[in-house]
């Protein structure tokens, strides 16, 4: 119960000693270098993103749902190339890749319902 207190109490002498601004660029710092760091996970993350996106474009098919799947799946697109550029985990790349192309199919079914 000790340590978290100590723990708890720390934080705000943190942000005052530090700023609050420069707890961002901290925390938003990290956040970028473990997408360098792990092209993989990255790509998985963005094809699920994009699996989400197009699941909810396929139950309400409107032209904003639409094109935020899209936008989804071009980042996972980015990702897929950037982590093939790594040729890490490349079992792990090819099961995105497919997932990638099937979530891409389900997509252009909806754009063809979207335009009729």
């Amino acid at each position: 119960m000790h340590i978290f207190r100590t723990t708890y109490n720390t934080m705000p002498r943190m942000t005052n000693l530090i700023g609050k601004g420069m707890m961002y660029k901290l925390a938003k710092h990290s956040g970028e270098s473990w997408k360098k760091d792990h092209p993989s996970t990255l790509l998985g993350y963005s094809v699920q993103k994009a699996d989400r996106a197009v699941k909810q474009a396929m139950s309400h098919p409107e032209d904003t749902t639409v094109e935020h799947a899209s936008n989804s799946i071009s980042h996972a697109e980015n990702a897929l190339l950037n982590a093939e550029q790594h040729n890490e985990h490349m079992d792990i790349v090819e099961q995105n890749r497919e997932q990638l192309e099937q979530v891409k199919g389900q997509l252009q079914e909806v754009q063809e319902s979207v335009d009729d």
